[in-house]
């Protein structure tokens, strides 16, 4: 019998009454197996080297400061050592393997997996190329039941040439547009990748080190264009009509819980990514006119950092893109109120919000969930209990009205876009936490900005359109 070995499926391992030891292998790595005894769990190899089967442990499951490995870096060293092992047998057998297919699509796509969750990849990331690409075994009921590579998933990855590259990302973008079309083949391109490097390393199962793959099929595809960009296509973009925008302002000061409305009420007005603002916490805001010591999580080394919070600013320590991207949002008068009555209002509740701008209470533990909450993660956070106080999720509203989160930052960034004198465009961002343009010269010189001025326009432009009939983006602002 055999199964994906992990450490949720190696919990459920238990050495049957009166047996010396249970073995079992692994499902998607060749060779890579444990063997449970009655003190501990050992991770091993196991390959027939010529005539004979050798065997080779690579340690015991178990927590790193009691000298064990858990799964994901047990299988990382099978694959070292089985790369390792090749090198003992005979040279007909040798070229054999030289001369092997190598890992399908499945098995490949797998591979590429491991090696985001290794990294440190976002879940919700990792979720998408385990979902359009591999066999994922997460999905629910109702959920499209086959990646969009299905007919590829059992060939070998080397198999998959450009002609079908060229022709299957055509028919994506008649099917499922040109933003799945191309996402989809920017994946295969990234495993085809991984997989060929690996390959050269000696690293995968079946093929010898220094295997060269062939190129990338790739390669192939008319990339789908938009905006004169042949490399990416810009995702919809559904900002709030200005008309639309008092009924929309109408039904989030109608909501019954207070953090929902406040919670929509910033992400209009910042900007801000749904989980950027979802999880704030209130030693990353200071809506003073001075500047305040706070501190960040250092996941890396596992200690905090101290910082400084400048006047009127709120700190997203790890946003989309990682720590690398942290950013200070400024903050206007009107987002400052909109904070200042969360905060009194969260005492008002009589209990603690745990440090959370928007507070809610878990429904599940971490155990419990598909994979553990890495916005907590970051920041520095203990794990999801069941029944504590944890960031609000995502807002489900069963409304016409009320939109998604990103079509509020849409919303906001069209108002940026629209404010009259017009915002540099790196001004706009920087404001919206996006790159500079590449390859440009003077964004390298563009040093540090007041940009308090521009959110407060920006408020400004868009507080005055709760309003039915707007007047001038520079009014005095009105209570949000």
């Amino acid at each position: 019998m055999k199964l994906h070995l992990t450490d949720d499926t190696l919990r459920g391992l238990k050495l049957p009454d009166g047996a010396p030891q249970l073995v079992r292998f692994d499902t998607k790595l060749a060779g890579f197996g444990v063997v449970v005894g009655r003190t501990r769990t050992t991770f091993v190899v196991n390959r027939r080297v010529g005539p004979k089967l050798h065997r080779e442990a690579i340690g015991h499951w178990g927590k790193k400061e009691d000298g064990g490995i858990n799964a994901l870096d047990a299988r990382k060293l099978a694959l070292v050592m089985l790369g390792k092992l090749e090198g003992k047998e005979s040279t007909p057998n040798k070229a054999k393997r030289a001369r092997s297919t190598g890992p399908t699509l499945a098995e490949a796509c797998e591979l590429y997996v491991e090696k985001l969750r290794a990294g440190g990849a976002r879940p919700s990331s990792v979720a998408t190329v385990a979902r359009e690409i591999g066999r994922d075994d997460k999905r629910k009921d109702g959920e499209r039941e086959r990646s969009y590579l299905a007919v590829w998933l059992d060939r070998p990855l080397a198999s998959i040439t450009g002609k079908e590259c060229r022709a299957r990302h055509e028919q994506m973008t008649a099917d499922n547009g040109p933003h799945v079309a191309n996402r989809v083949m920017r994946e295969l391109r990234a495993i085809w990748n991984h997989v060929a490097k690996e390959a050269s390393a000696g690293t995968i199962d079946g093929l010898s080190e220094g295997t060269v793959f062939p190129a990338n099929p790739t390669i192939a595809v008319n990339w789908n264009k938009e905006n004169d960009s042949s490399s990416y296509v810009d995702r919809r973009r559904e900002p709030i009509a200005w008309a639309k925008l008092p009924a929309w302002h109408a039904a989030v000061l109608a909501l019954e819980t207070g953090v929902r409305r406040d919670y929509s009420l910033v992400v209009l007005l910042t900007g801000l990514r749904r989980n950027d603002a979802a999880s704030l916490r209130w030693e990353h805001i200071n809506t003073t006119k001075e500047a305040v010591a706070s501190r960040v999580w250092h996941a890396s080394k596992r200690k905090w950092d101290e910082v400084e919070l400048p006047a009127r600013s709120m700190l997203r320590p790890s946003p989309k893109g990682g720590r690398a991207r942290a950013f200070v949002v400024p903050l206007s008068s009107a987002i400052a109120k909109v904070l200042e009555r969360r905060r009194t209002e969260n005492v008002e509740l009589g209990q603690d919000d745990g440090g959370w701008v928007f507070p809610s209470r878990a429904l599940k533990s971490d155990a419990d969930r598909k994979e553990p909450c890495y916005l907590c993660r970051d920041l520095g956070m203990p794990p999801h209990e069941a029944g504590a106080i944890v960031h609000i999720a995502e807002p489900k509203e069963d409304s016409k009205v009320l939109v998604a989160p990103h079509r509020l930052r849409d919303t906001y960034t069209t108002a940026l876009a629209q404010l009259d004198p017009p915002l540099s465009p790196y001004v706009v961002d920087v404001l919206t936490n996006h790159r500079s343009p590449r390859g440009s010269v003077t964004a390298g010189y563009i040093g540090a900005l007041d940009l308090h001025d521009a959110q407060e326009r920006a408020s400004a432009f868009l507080v005055e359109r709760f309003k039915s009939s707007p007047t001038s983006a520079r009014g005095k602002l009105k209570a949000v």
